[in-house]
């Protein structure tokens, strides 16, 4: 239908299916993919992030609709904040280390996104670096958070708590997407939690990590 198009940015919902990619980059001749954007896959309330921007607009008359009553009431972060780990278990984050990955079926170039937040700007640049930095080498970053360089996520203060390292071992594995990864917009959940358990074994690791820490923590002695 367009010719014209030489260059896609397909929305992350398909980073994980390699069928679909791999038919698409025999379309076109350049396709980009976002790496870090994580919001959660197929996520129903994605629309709101327009409706908020326009929420002020004259065509719009239903009061109902503003940007306050989509964050306050529908918006994900509630999900986010309520299942953080899963959140990012299945978020179709592509990590520094799956890249290879991808290049084997032609795409080379990947996009970053986070760059409108103008507040936090160099913390963002900084997070740039050090994905960039472990898909040099995966023990550049294995000390760092594993939200380090997701852009919804990065402020998730129980993300904060783990590590690279203490992650890695537990995320979902490629070779499982190269193999499923078409199947995943309808059989998540239902007949496949593949991801769920990996973020199961990701809790237990962090539940450790708190009870050790509480373990060592040293309460503060009154005298009379």
């Amino acid at each position: 239908m367009h010719p014209q198009v030489k260059q896609i940015i397909p929305s992350h919902d398909i980073n994980k299916n390699f069928k679909l990619i791999s038919f698409l980059k025999s379309e076109f001749e350049e396709i980009e993919l976002m790496v870090n954007e994580g919001c959660l896959q197929g996520c129903p309330h994605r629309n709101l992030h327009e409706i908020s921007d326009y929420s002020n607009n004259k065509y719009i008359k239903n009061d109902i609709i503003t940007n306050t009553a989509c964050y306050s009431t529908l918006f994900c972060h509630r999900i986010r904040d309520k299942y953080p780990i899963h959140s990012f278990v299945i978020s179709n984050i592509i990590f520094p280390w799956d890249l290879e990955e991808y290049k084997k079926i032609g795409i080379s170039k990947f996009k970053l996104v986070g760059r409108e937040i103008y507040n936090r700007f160099n913390e963002y640049i900084n997070n740039f670096k050090i994905y960039l930095k472990g898909v040099d080498n995966f023990k550049n970053i294995e000390n760092e958070a594993i939200c380090t360089f997701i852009y919804h996520l990065a402020q998730n203060p129980d993300l904060q708590k783990l590590m690279v390292k203490d992650c890695k071992n537990y995320l979902p594995n490629i070779n499982y997407f190269k193999k499923y990864g078409h199947l995943c917009a309808s059989r998540c959940g239902v007949d496949c939690r593949y991801c769920y358990k990996c973020a199961e074994k990701i809790e237990k690791v962090y539940k450790k990590k708190i009870k050790e820490k509480e373990l060592h923590y040293v309460h503060a002695c009154k005298m009379t």
